[in-house]
């Protein structure tokens, strides 16, 4: 199974675990989308009682879930919209920091070599 069909599918699954509500504030053409490309051998083993991050899916379907929360199932609460488009927001500066800090120390390490290299 190639591993979009394997987000879709989880996708597809949390999308009929969450009903109709969720399913009619989502775009016909995005549910066909997921539907038809989703791997219908797949049953994604997902715990209604259980946190979503703590229920094994990928981090893509994760996304897309977020992507169509904050789209189409926060539309008519904009308190809620702008709650999870703050959330959203702070994770993705908390993200690039951290990848900001990542690249410091590996140009700070390149240096430290470099500097080691040339007094020897």
């Amino acid at each position: 199974m190639s591993k979009g069909k394997k987000i879709y599918s989880e996708v597809y699954k949390m999308l009929t675990i969450l009903g109709d509500e969720y399913i009619r504030s989502t775009p016909t053409e995005i549910l066909n989308f997921i539907a038809d490309n989703r791997d219908k051998e797949y049953d994604p083993n997902i715990i209604i009682n259980e946190d979503l991050e703590n229920q094994g899916l990928s981090k893509e379907a994760i996304a897309i879930i977020a992507m169509l929360k904050l789209d189409y199932w926060t539309a008519n609460n904009p308190a809620e919209h702008n709650e999870l488009l703050k959330l959203l927001n702070d994770n993705e500066s908390s993200y690039l920091e951290t990848l900001n800090a990542s690249a410091n120390i590996r140009e700070f390490m390149k240096i430290l070599k470099n500097k080691t290299e040339g007094s020897c």
